[in-house]
C-alpha cells in the first residue's frame, strides 16, 4: 500500500501505533483479572470487549451501508 500525502503517512502510523497500544491495555486488564483470581471480572470484561467489539463493527457497516457478502 502506497500512500501519498504525508498527512495520510502519518494518520496509518499514528492508527497503528495505537492499535498495539489498545490491545496491550486489553491484555494487561485480562492478564491481572486471572493473576488476582477475579475469574468474573476475567469473564466479563473479556465479553463486553469481543461482543462489544462485534456489535459496534456491524452498526458501523449498517450506517455506512457496507455489505461484506
Amino acid at each position: 500500500m502506497k500512500l501519498k500525502s504525508k498527512n495520510a503517512q502519518f494518520l496509518f502510523i499514528t492508527g497503528l501505533l495505537g492499535t498495539f497500544t489498545s490491545f496491550s491495555a486489553l491484555t494487561m486488564e485480562l492478564y491481572f483479572g486471572l493473576y488476582t483470581s477475579q475469574f468474573l471480572f476475567f469473564v466479563i470484561y473479556l465479553a463486553l470487549n469481543m461482543l462489544g467489539g462485534l456489535i459496534m463493527v456491524y452498526l458501523g457497516a449498517k450506517i455506512g451501508g457496507k455489505k461484506y457478502e
